[in-house]
């Protein structure tokens, strides 16, 4: 065999070098006295338990916990709204778990604080960004999070126990009811304190159209402004409650991995080198 057989074969074999994937935490904490729940919940509260040394070599500490459901970032089952809906221990992993775009509205919002996504931003986004995938993670992106925790500005309404004066973005029935039929989303969420807008409390539209069609909610989602519009997986984890309408829920994303061409062109270079070192020595003994 010749050397630059030898050469070819050892330089040949270096990969390219993948840029590590990027996760993207999409939960509020839970915290004594600032997580948002809605009016006529029980906040959250932790109380400690024991602290302290139980014997020389062994340290302990535990606590209680006790909330709402429907408070910081959360899912709705279908049976919140649906007399006959599944409850959350029934959602199958599979409808929390999927390809995920963001749709913006921040810039309504700003304008007009009840603001809707509508069938038309969807039509806009598929134009800017092709089409969304079929059973999606879809994510309202409205800016409202960056309220949270201030409740008055949150719920936008001084009078933040009368659900009637709520102001906040949402998600317009129509909107919901394209997604499912021309799309089958699989799970809705969005950084706002419920999936109607703030105006539609007593009617509830959006989620009837959601839950009633077996998609469920999240609300009160954190850092969405970090994410890309499409190119990344949705992991949701709510807390398994036998016949819960709901409740906390780990929400996170996985960005997908690119090739890293600065660092896959410095990784070759340098193989490069190395490969034809290794290459000669192969060549003399072979020759010897």
């Amino acid at each position: 065999m010749t050397f630059l057989m030898w050469a070819v074969i050892t330089v040949s074999i270096v990969p390219a070098k993948a840029a590590p994937p990027k996760w993207i935490d999409l939960s509020h904490p839970f915290v004594e006295n600032e997580t948002i729940y809605w009016p006529g919940e029980k906040p959250f509260q932790l109380e400690l338990g024991y602290q302290g040394m139980i014997t020389r070599n062994v340290f302990l500490r535990y606590f209680s916990f006790g909330a709402g459901e429907h408070g910081g970032t959360h899912i709705d089952a279908p049976n919140h709204f649906i007399e006959d809906g599944i409850p959350v221990d029934k959602i199958k992993i599979n409808q929390v778990v999927g390809d995920g775009i963001v749709v913006n509205i921040s810039s309504k919002a700003e304008k007009n604080p009840n603001a809707e996504l509508e069938i038309s931003d969807l039509e806009d986004w598929e134009k800017k960004h092709g089409r969304m995938p079929d059973e999606p993670v879809v994510f309202l992106y409205s800016g409202w999070g960056k309220f949270y925790p201030d409740k008055v500005k949150y719920f936008g309404t001084n009078s933040t126990n009368d659900f009637t004066k709520f102001r906040f973005p949402g998600l317009h029935p129509n909107a919901a009811k394209w997604l499912i039929k021309n799309r089958k989303i699989k799970l809705f969420g969005l950084d706002t304190p419920s999936l109607d807008k703030g105006q539609s409390r007593e009617d509830v539209p959006t989620h009837k159209v959601l839950l009633g069609s077996g998609v469920p909610g999240i609300e009160n989602v954190a850092s969405l402004h970090r994410l890309p519009p499409r190119g990344f997986e949705v992991f949701a984890a709510p807390m398994k409650i036998k016949g819960g309408s709901g409740g906390p829920c780990r929400v996170f994303a996985r960005i997908a991995e690119k090739v890293d061409v600065n660092a896959a062109m410095h990784a070759r270079s340098s193989s490069v080198i190395a490969g034809l070192v290794l290459a000669m020595v192969l060549y003399v003994a072979s020759t010897t």
